[in-house]
């Protein structure tokens, strides 16, 4: 039994343990702190292994039970030994007593593990033991836990020092060049840095919450600081040719040392949480923290608010074009409110806040050069002059007569035109800035430069000719044409960021090309500036409407070569339709327009819408496909809303009930006043 005896190891630990109490305990030289905690580890790591093997034994398996009775208790005095020597290298008395009380707890764990199986002496019929032999198993694996943590969690000991270390390790690596990574832009890396942050905020403030009702995750909580830093150097890195990103690099570097504070006294806190000073300590440090987070957030909005302007500038702009769409609308239904003034009365103003776009323009473009400042005064002041320019072009279309429906339309399609342009040109500024003359970001800014001083461009010739009768369709035409060549250039440079569509969408938008491929031919063929304003706004709607739907459905597709394939057939489909366009300007300018020509490309177009509605097709995967406008289909759908119909005016027939006669009823009954005259 003597094997099985957890006293006699514990004689010396009981006599460091009073030695420790009168704060004379001596340090052992034998080896250093990490030294003693690699011994204990070690132990406990065999100890830990040792468990389960001997639970079994003790259950089943009698052969083996004495050789792991013994071998567990080998391992009594190198972990007393180890406590002693880690216990003598800490310089906190409690932390000294915690340790030596949890050594304590572990070995009397171990001596009743191994009663217990003794107890049990490998019968597997011994079950009333069972329960008593899990739950000593249970104890002892708490105990090495609770042991290891108290010391791996002491300022002294390996845990917190390598946390600290890591800290300040980062912290060396914040003017380092970063490796080449993939290209994101300087708000996604903001983003990411701000989530950092605040993760490093949250976990200081949680510690000392912590630190009162459940000290034993301050050390979880510790190591969330430590990694949490680490990537937020890492982030701060890659933003190091950002504008701004100095004062950024410096709040991060005045971070490290509140952290690095606020590890050492959670540590502290851990093994002693009624150490009110340290308690005082983490709570001033946790401030500590908190104020350099706020540094970091206000480098990081200092630094991005042109980004954040250009940003919030597009979703205003965004907001103005749905605007324009509806009053299109509202025009398209001749129902545009006359505000009674002549046309001309806003013609000025549209025409000199539309030049005045000119020089936001040239604005935005330096601005993607200079600081962020400069960029958010140039979005702030693009943003003000396109509400100007939407409100003076609405008033505009208003003003013009009834018998000007496709006037309205076009000067509203000019002016939806600009939006659009303007925020394609934020959106290249906001990608551009900070970036060398080199890169592609750049090239995407000249050609969205180039793109809106050309829709500004059209808009000044379509104010100035709305009310010239003689050319308002060809005008309609040449906007029409530009915006399905700004609408293509849209579906090849743009991700796959749309409304999902069906099949049956992509149908009704193929058809759509050709009801307004018709009216193109036919205004063509009677040449009249009415019908081909008409059919050059029906045009541009429609082909507006088939690309978005195309995006839409391609996400839908089951495979890449099919998306690709939706997409292509979208983009042959608005090139034959502009090719169309194209042809009439310059038939109609030289008034000489071919009616074969013009068959030949609506054949073209036919061609393509053909080629569209094959991908529906495709898109529609199994037998469940249905063509929308198939008589059987239709009828089917007809008896089914029918049947609807019936069935709702059964139920309401049987919630009816005769209605109750009143006493006056009864006293009138048409029986009653008749009997007297029989």
């Amino acid at each position: 039994s003597s094997g099985i005896n957890a006293e006699w190891p514990l004689r010396p630990g009981e006599q460091a343990a009073i030695s420790a109490t009168a704060g004379s305990l001596a340090p052992l030289e034998a080896t250093t702190l990490q030294g003693y905690q690699t011994q204990l580890e070690s132990a406990t790591i065999e100890i830990k292994d040792l468990i389960e093997p001997l639970a079994e034994s003790a259950k089943s398996h009698p052969e083996r039970l004495g050789h792991n009775v013994v071998t567990m208790s080998l391992y009594f005095e190198p972990l007393s030994r180890a406590t002693i020597g880690a216990a003598s290298k800490l310089t906190d008395m409690t932390r000294q007593q915690d340790l030596f009380s949890q050594a304590r707890t572990l070995m009397e764990a171990m001596s009743d593990l191994l009663k217990t199986s003794k107890d049990c002496g490998g019968n597997p019929n011994a079950t009333t033991l069972h329960p008593r032999l899990e739950e000593n198993v249970e104890t002892v694996t708490e105990a090495i836990q609770d042991l290891r943590m108290t010391l791996e969690m002491a300022p002294e000991s390996g845990l917190s020092t390598s946390l600290i270390e890591s800290i300040h390790q980062s912290r060396g690596l914040l003017h380092e060049p970063v490796a080449d990574t993939v290209n994101v832009s300087v708000m996604t890396q903001h983003e990411a840095i701000l989530t950092n942050a605040r993760a490093v905020a949250r976990a200081s403030q949680d510690m000392v919450g912590k630190a009162s009702i459940n000290p034993d995750c301050l050390s979880n909580l510790a190591q969330t600081i430590s990694e949490q830093y680490g990537l937020l150097v890492e982030n701060v890195r890659k933003c190091a040719d950002s504008p701004g990103s100095e004062p950024l690099r410096d709040a991060t570097n005045q971070l490290a040392d509140p952290c690095s504070e606020l590890v050492r006294t959670s540590a502290v806190v851990q093994s002693n949480p009624k150490d009110t000073i340290s308690r005082r300590e983490l709570s001033d440090h946790a401030k500590g923290v908190a104020q350099a987070v706020h540094h970091i957030v206000q480098s990081l909005q200092n630094s991005s608010q042109g980004t954040a302007a250009c940003i919030e500038a597009v979703t205003v702009i965004h907001g103005i074009t749905g605007d324009l769409d509806t009053m299109a609308m509202f025009a398209r239904s001749g129902t545009l409110d006359n505000p009674g003034e002549p046309f001309s009365t806003h013609r000025e103003n549209i025409l000199g806040t539309a030049k005045k776009l000119v020089e936001n323009t040239k604005q935005l473009v330096a601005g993607a050069a200079s600081d962020q400042q400069q960029l958010k005064n140039a979005a702030i002041a693009a943003q003000g002059t396109i509400i100007g320019l939407a409100e003076a072009v609405k008033l505009g279309a208003g003003a013009l007569t009834l018998d000007d429906v496709e006037t309205q339309v076009m000067l509203l399609n000019a002016c939806m035109d600009v939006a659009k342009a303007l925020a394609n040109l934020i959106d290249s500024t906001k990608d551009a800035c900070g970036k060398t003359t080199d890169d592609p970001s750049m090239e995407q800014l000249k050609s969205s430069a180039k793109e809106m001083v050309q829709s500004v461009s059209s808009l000044l010739k379509t104010v100035k000719s709305a009310e010239d009768k003689a050319s308002r369709g060809t005008r309609a035409l040449e906007i029409t044409v530009d915006a399905v060549s700004n609408d293509i250039k849209i579906l090849d440079n743009a991700t796959l960021s749309a409304a999902p569509a069906t099949p049956e969408d992509l149908i009704r938008a193929a058809k759509e090309i050709t009801f307004a491929t018709t009216k193109a031919v036919s205004a063509g063929n009677t040449a009249k500036q009415d019908d081909i304003a008409a059919a050059g706004n029906m045009g541009r709607k429609a082909i507006n409407d088939m690309l978005a739907t195309c995006k839409g459905a391609a996400l839908n597709a089951d495979n890449e070569a099919l998306k690709i394939k939706v997409l292509q057939s979208g983009r042959s489909t608005s090139m034959a339709y502009r090719d169309m366009l194209e042809y009439m300007c310059e038939a109609l300018s030289a008034n000489n327009t071919d009616s074969n020509q013009l068959r030949e490309h609506s054949k073209k177009i036919a061609d393509c819408v053909t080629d569209l509605i094959e991908c529906a097709k495709e898109l529609k995967s199994g037998a469940d496909w249905v063509n929308p406008d198939d008589p059987n289909v239709i009828a089917e759908n007809e008896l089914l809303n029918a049947a609807a119909s019936i069935e709702a005016a059964a139920k309401k027939l049987s919630l009816l009930q005769p209605r109750k006669k009143t006493k006056k009823e009864k006293s009138t009954d048409c029986d009653s006043a008749l009997i007297p005259l029989l």
